[in-house]
């Protein structure tokens, strides 16, 4: 059973999921812990070297994922280059998710409102 691993800040759209197991041959998804998630959404920007605030990500892949799990890993540069790493080092597959951007403006009085909407497009192997 292929498992994908996903160190993301938000849940997966249908598309992503349909595309994940129709391309990419996953069968399971694991999302970070609560905690974790709430840590990875929440990455201290003052932090000079974050490879000890990075500890319990490594540790979680470390004890769940086998060699040939993937992982989708998107979120601040730098920990994402660290984890990208440190799954890669696991013999872990490394992905992200690209999108098409859709945006529209509505001018409102002296305001215009911007309205982004993103659409899944593929999974691309970071290399």
């Amino acid at each position: 059973m292929k498992n994908m691993f996903l160190l993301i800040s938000h849940k997966l759209s249908e598309a992503q999921i349909a595309d994940a197991k129709q391309k990419l041959g996953v069968e399971n998804f694991v999302y970070m812990p609560d905690d974790l998630l709430e840590k990875w959404k929440n990455i201290p920007p003052e932090l000079v070297d974050i490879s000890e605030f990075l500890r319990p990500f490594c540790e979680f892949l470390q004890s769940k994922s086998k060699a040939g799990d993937i992982c989708m890993i998107q979120g601040d540069f730098g920990a994402s280059f660290y984890m990208i790493n440190f799954a890669k080092n696991h013999a872990l597959k490394t992905f992200y998710a690209t999108t098409k951007r859709k945006c529209t403006e509505e001018k409102q009085g002296d305001t215009t409102k911007k309205t982004a909407i993103f659409e899944h497009v593929i999974f691309r192997e970071y290399k």
